[in-house]
């Protein structure tokens, strides 16, 4: 949060409780609540508004044997049951259940309120027990390069357990980030990664495409054959406040050389392709996530 606030949860598969902590801005622990909550078996992301923190809580339920060999092993998936949203306010810890269809997700977007309303985006995992099964790198293992996501915007009216969802076009996407100085806010921008057709070919699960997108326009730029990029990153600019001119910060390895390049691209021209570019003299190991912090020498 803009004051330094540090929101976090756990969660345990099974045991149908969701531990929220909230930080101080000095790192001292404020306060902490156990909720009991449904589709608590594996939540990996949720938003912050204002006022409020918002789960997305899906239908992948966790049941144990003694027989498991990991954790996967015991997920199975509800394909009739709601994606649940969990509204809590950071007021009270009071909490607020709706339905949504039926979702699997990983990732979410920024999320703002308007009135009585709250929005918020999220990747949605059409079949998300397949995508988790297609990390599996043991040599038994059944691999697919299927990977059905698709963009969603969802508004929810807590008073009313109310809620609109509506799919948009961009599908195959994943990593979701934006301006952080607007969390809680309205952004105007969302950086994403984007499976191309060029990536069809091949028996790998990554992306090749960086884009944003305001709502209205995209701007994409694919890095093309024998490419996998990672998240890339949003990065404001230092003495400006409009979304567009910060920079859009990734890296991408390049297989046929073995080699990984940093590109750097203006957040609102990403279509014009890296305005920089640093290749390594190695390949970096393929991981998730990243931040970026200033430094002052």
């Amino acid at each position: 949060a803009s004051d330094g606030t540090v929101w976090n949860f756990g969660y345990m598969p099974g045991s149908g409780k969701l531990l929220i902590y909230q930080i101080s801005s000095n790192g001292q622990l404020k306060r902490q609540t156990v909720l009991d909550v449904p589709n608590a078996d594996l939540v990996h992301d949720f938003a912050i508004t204002q006022r409020h923190l918002v789960f997305l809580l899906q239908p992948l339920k966790f049941e144990r044997s003694t027989n498991q060999s990991n954790l996967l092993a015991g997920m199975n998936w509800d394909s009739h049951a709601p994606m649940i949203a969990c509204v809590v306010a950071m007021a009270d810890w009071s909490k607020t259940l709706i339905e949504l269809p039926n979702s699997g997700t990983f990732h979410l977007g920024n999320a703002y309120e308007r009135g009585d309303s709250i929005y918020l985006s999220y990747v949605h995992h059409h079949n998300i027990l397949h995508t988790m099964r297609s990390f599996d790198v043991s040599p038994s293992a059944s691999h697919s390069t299927l990977l059905d996501t698709v963009w969603t915007n969802v508004e929810l009216q807590a008073s009313r357990r109310y809620s609109i969802v509506q799919s948009t076009d961009l599908r195959q996407v994943e990593f979701p980030r934006f301006d952080s100085r607007r969390i809680g806010q309205r952004q105007q921008l969302t950086v994403m990664l984007q499976r191309s057709p060029v990536l069809s070919k091949h028996s790998v699960l990554g992306f090749n495409t960086v884009l944003s997108t305001d709502g209205e326009t995209i701007q994409k730029y694919d890095y093309g054959e024998g490419w996998l990029a990672e998240e890339h990153i949003y990065v404001p600019h230092p003495h400006k406040s409009a979304e567009k001119e910060g920079w859009i910060l990734g890296t991408a390895y390049h297989w046929p050389t073995e080699k990984t390049t940093l590109s750097v691209f203006g957040a609102g021209q990403i279509s014009a392709g890296p305005v920089a570019r640093v290749q390594l003299p190695y390949g970096l190991p393929l991981g998730l996530h990243g931040q970026f912090a200033p430094t002052r020498t």
